[in-house]
This record gives structure tokens, sequence and C-alpha cells, in this order.
């Protein structure tokens, strides 16, 4: 599902932002998981330079192994960037965050909820907030002015997730695939055959296994090409 959901990051970015070019813009990515880590890729494939901040040692390494620059704080990685993108499904982009930002910073949510960003924060400390339209006048977002000198931010998608912004996320096909995925899932556990808390890995591969979703999957889509 993230590499789709990265794809789908920079598509709609570049659709908001048709002038926008992402070769050598500076962009942070906070939070380095399954998701963040497909978004960093895909943005430094586009030329952007990133550096990513995540809390967690396994994906500061990842980071680091990777050739990343990584930031000892999401303030340090906001800082000086033309764009930042919250991938931690939390709030990502907090008051400290804000604080770092320089004037023209787009923020965006690689999430799945208007969490990732604090608006509310972002409108408390707001001297102004006006729409943000792009070249051809459509509305992307909101301006926020800051003080104490007036630095003007970018919300992309007023907060909400760039990839459900009037455009679509993830194509079908790799829908069909996660809902599939999760509906067996589910199908196992209400029988009873798994009952202990947590995330399983190892259950889920077993299970895609018994009940064929692969192979199920790549014969629909191929009898329909």
């Amino acid at each position: 599902e993230s590499p789709y959901i990265a794809k789908a990051v920079i598509r709609n970015l570049q659709t908001l932002l048709p002038t926008l070019a992402l070769g050598g813009k500076k962009v942070a990515v906070l939070g380095c998981g399954t998701v963040g880590k497909e978004v960093s890729m895909w943005f430094r494939s586009n030329g952007s330079e990133v550096e990513v901040y995540d809390p967690t040692p396994l994906n500061q390494l990842w980071a680091q192994q990777q050739g990343f620059r990584v930031a000892a704080t999401a303030q340090e990685a906001a800082r000086e960037k033309h764009l930042v993108v919250g991938c931690s499904g939390r709030t990502s982009v907090d008051s400290a965050v804000i604080a770092s930002l320089s004037h023209g910073t787009h923020v965006l949510s690689a999430s799945s909820e208007q969490y990732e960003i604090d608006v509310e924060e972002m409108e408390r400390q707001a001297r102004q907030s006006t729409k943000y339209k792009n070249v051809q006048g459509r509305f992307v977002g909101t301006d926020f002015i800051l003080p104490p000198d007036g630095r003007r931010i970018h919300v992309i998608a007023n907060a909400f997730p760039v990839t459900f912004w009037g455009m679509d996320s993830m194509p079908g096909e790799a829908s069909d695939f996660v809902m599939s995925v999760m509906f067996v899932a589910t199908l196992e556990v209400a029988l009873g055959r798994y009952t202990e808390p947590g995330i399983n890995k190892g259950a889920v591969d077993d299970v895609v296994a018994r009940y064929k979703v692969v192979e199920k999957f790549l014969e629909f889509y191929q009898q329909r090409r």
C-alpha cells in the first residue's frame, strides 16, 4: 500500500502546485515508517534534497543506510525547508515545528486523517489567514501569516491528507488487494482461529496464502487487461 500512497502524494502535489518543481527543493519528511520511507525515496527520485526525522532508532538506521540526512529533532528537520511532509500517523507539525518553519514553506500531510498538522495551533498563532490559490486560481489550501516576522506558511489541503484532496489516492487495483487481505484476516479472527492480541504479520502471510489472495488477485486483473 505505501508505494501507492507515496506516488499519490507526489502526483497530487504536482497537480495542486503545477509550477512547483521538486528538483533541488529541500524537503523534510517527519516520520519514517512504511509510508515515510516511500515518500522519502520518491521525493529523492524527483531530485529533492531530503532530510528525515523519526524517533525510532531502527527507522533512523534505515534512513542513514539509504543515505538520507537524519535530523536529531523534528524542529531541526523542518528548518529552512521548501516542503515539510508529515508521515508519522500522529501530530508531527506541532508548536515547536511551527516555530521552526521558514517563510514560504509548504506543509502537507501524507497520513490518513487530519491530525498530522496542528492547525488549531497554527490558527492560534496566526496574525492572519487567507486562501491559498495556485497559478490557475484553484484553491489548494490556506496561508497562515505568523509572528513575529510575518512568515507566510502554505498549508496544503488545509492539513487534510494530500492524497484525498479531491483526487484519487490509490488506484482501485491496489485498494482491492488491501481490502481483500483485511477481509479474510477479519474472517479468520471472527472464526476464532487467531485469539492473541496485537499485530501478527506471520498470521497475515499465512491467511493470504491459505485463501490464495495473490493468485486470485493476479488472475482477476489479468483477465481485465
